[in-house]
């Protein structure tokens, strides 16, 4: 008399066990997502509202791209200026403001940056390295934009060469300054350093 055995899994069972195998993925990959999305800066969003500020250039050599004043009386008179209007709270010290001109090319300012100490100098009163400043702020540490607040990015040079008015802005480490010319609609964006994302941009006129 021979004795049947049979080892095999019934198919009610295995789809059973199927069903439990990929419930058990599932609760593994989302717990492992949800884990990566908590942890993910968010990038704040705001409306920004953006104007040039030119208050003036001491400048009576226009065959150089000098100005007449140097870096012991230099006083802060052009860049550009910002209004949150609506929106997330950012602070100053993460941003990045990007620059791009009509010819394509770009140029970015980040609030770390240090301005290059041969002839030219920022105000005490600015944040971080100085380029950007929150008007009103009550000292170095209250760089935080909330709705209504007003902040600059400040010009550190100018000069005038015929009848075109020029701002500078040039970074320690950088190659060279970057040259900002007026009669020109320049493309702005402000960037979010902790997240490399835009928190606004926009176009400006230059006049």
């Amino acid at each position: 008399m021979k004795t049947m055995s049979s080892d095999a899994v019934s198919p009610v069972v295995g789809v059973m066990l199927m069903l439990v195998v990929t419930i058990i993925i599932a609760a593994v990959v989302s717990a492992y997502s949800g884990g990566l999305a908590g942890a993910q800066q968010k990038t704040p969003q705001a409306t920004l509202k953006a104007t040039y500020f030119y208050n003036g250039c001491d400048d009576s050599d226009t065959t150089n791209s000098l100005p007449d004043y140097s870096k012991s009386d230099y006083t802060v008179a052009n860049g550009f200026q910002f209004e949150n209007t609506g929106g997330d709270p950012f602070n100053l010290n993460d941003l990045v403001f990007t620059m791009t001109f009509p010819s394509g090319t770009s140029q970015s300012v980040a609030a770390t940056d240090v301005v290059n100490k041969t002839l030219r100098a920022l105000p005490t009163g600015a944040t971080t390295g100085g380029y950007f400043q929150k008007i009103g702020n009550t000292s170095k540490t209250d760089t935080v934009i909330a709705t209504g607040d007003k902040f600059r990015v400040n010009a550190d040079n100018c000069y005038i060469s015929g009848t075109s008015t020029y701002i500078s802005m040039w970074p320690d480490g950088f190659p060279g300054r970057t040259y900002i010319a007026n009669h020109q609609v320049l493309h702005w964006t402000m960037v979010h350093n902790p997240t490399g994302r835009s928190i606004s941009s926009g176009d400006i006129l230059i006049p």
